[in-house]
């Protein structure tokens, strides 16, 4: 079995990829992608990381968002998105603040924020 989903911003640069069935991520032949990072229907907006110590909150200002935007989390110490674990959510209706929380201890959460295109 290969490996098929890439979520990556260990290069200061995110990645994001999707692969054809029977095809591993890390190819480098651009046939054997459904989605990368640079596909036009699906490029992320925003993106970054925040390091916490442990439990906490961040808020990170984000702006050109008509619409709540989409977004996709990972955890340095691989475990899932929950509100038992750690989330992100928007505050407000003018989409201006994304706002991570952690309820466990130290670990980096990594974010990635698309534009709604749907709902604008």
């Amino acid at each position: 079995m290969v490996d098929r989903i890439l979520l990556d911003f260990s290069t200061g640069t995110p990645m994001f990829r999707i692969s054809r069935p029977g095809r591993d991520v890390s190819s480098t032949n651009p046939d054997d992608f459904l989605l990368t990072e640079n596909s036009l229907t699906f490029r992320p907006y925003l993106s970054g990381s925040v390091a916490f110590g442990g439990a906490g909150t961040s808020d990170i200002s984000i702006s050109g968002f008509s619409a709540s935007p989409i977004g996709i989390l990972k955890c340095s110490d691989g475990t899932i998105a929950h509100p038992a674990n750690y989330f992100g959510r928007i505050l407000g209706s003018s989409f201006s603040t994304f706002r991570l929380t952690n309820n466990g201890g130290a670990r980096t959460i990594y974010y990635w924020l698309f534009a709604n295109t749907l709902a604008a």
